[in-house]
């Protein structure tokens, strides 16, 4: 049995697919695996760290149509048995291509206000279509997925730790000491206009909180080279200590960051799923993103609501951070300084 599973998609969506992706496994006898991913997504360290006994192709959808033609007929070659299309891994164009490479069977998410693709997928008898359904965590949604290929019950097991082997390059590169450091996400989006990010100047005054408090805990910034671009001469004005690794690191030596920290202060982010597999005390800072659909599922991660009126508007996919950051520009400041330095507070003195 050979199954494809789309991952064309971003890091924390995809360590949202793994607990589907180890009952993919369990009920198919442990099948070859092949991932689809993007390249400039990450998607191939992520499943080198968590899943490296299976295959990655990564595919780049912005080239000419003769790269297109020679990728997908390569594909083909490989005799796809069963094939896993998430909600949020294609788009309508890849869609396509994967009707054409052969495999016996698709399992495919679908928006029920998509009708070119439910006509495409119509016209296939060998395309099982899954509705996409409101108020859902992402789990759940890629379990319907493969529960739509079952004629029994699939056993859903939400729970997903991730244990990672000792490695201390990065903690030593930084000169930090294991569970004695703070790791936190200024950023969000590569520091693109995003409704889920907490304000650079609340994050300034929680620094200078616990350099004056909690001396003994260096404070380490994690992100992508755009978080810092935007924030850079705020922090460099401000008297704050920090160890900035924002764009310096790759996801390995993020992974290793989180996961030798005391705790994490982070938005909905790859950088909250990462910390909820390792099972970190977290600190997740929520806006107007779908908290039903993308919360984190470790009981270590504690999460602060940012109750204004941009709450929940992203709710079953109604909108874009990027779209509410222009509507609602203070969508985050239902969360107060304060109570994220009683958060935090509270994580350093009971661990």
């Amino acid at each position: 049995m050979k199954i494809l599973i789309c991952a064309h998609t971003g890091v924390g969506n995809l360590i949202l697919k793994f607990p589907f992706i180890n009952a993919v496994k369990h009920v198919f006898h442990n099948p070859e695996i092949i991932y689809l991913g993007k390249k400039k997504y990450g998607i191939k360290q992520v499943i080198e760290i968590v899943d490296s006994s299976n295959k990655i192709i990564e595919y780049d959808d912005d080239k000419n149509i003769i790269y297109k033609i020679k990728f997908w007929s390569n594909l083909r070659k490989e005799h796809i048995d069963y094939v896993f299309l998430p909600f949020d891994s294609v788009g309508s164009k890849i869609a396509v291509w994967i009707m054409l490479i052969g495999a016996k069977k698709i399992f495919a998410h679908v928006f029920m206000h998509e009708r070119l693709k439910i006509f495409l997928y119509s016209s296939l008898r060998k395309v099982s279509m899954v509705p996409i359904l409101p108020s859902r965590h992402e789990i759940d949604l890629n379990y319907d997925l493969l529960q739509s290929s079952m004629d029994r019950k699939v056993r859903r097991i939400r729970k997903l730790e991730l244990v990672l082997k000792f490695d201390l390059h990065c903690i030593k590169k930084y000169n930090l000491e294991i569970n004695n450091y703070i790791v936190i996400q200024i950023g969000a989006a590569n520091g693109n206009e995003s409704a889920k990010v907490w304000r650079i100047e609340n994050f300034i005054k929680l620094i200078e909180h616990l350099n004056a408090n909690y001396s003994a805990h260096k404070i380490v910034l994690v992100g992508d080279i755009g978080d810092w671009v935007k924030c850079k001469n705020i922090i460099e004005q401000s008297k704050i200590t920090i160890i900035n690794t924002i764009g310096k690191t790759s996801l390995i030596d993020l992974f290793m960051l989180i996961n030798n920290a005391k705790l994490i202060v982070c938005h909905d982010s790859a950088v909250m799923h990462i910390a909820s597999i390792l099972n970190k005390n977290t600190i997740a800072l929520y806006g107007p993103t779908d908290f039903l659909r993308t919360h984190p599922v470790s009981k270590r991660c504690k999460v602060l609501l940012s109750k204004t009126e941009a709450f929940g508007k992203m709710w079953n996919f109604k909108s874009s951070e990027q779209k509410l950051a222009k509507q609602y520009p203070h969508s985050m400041d239902g969360i107060k300084v304060d109570k994220v330095i009683h958060s935090v507070e509270k994580l350093i003195t009971s661990s």
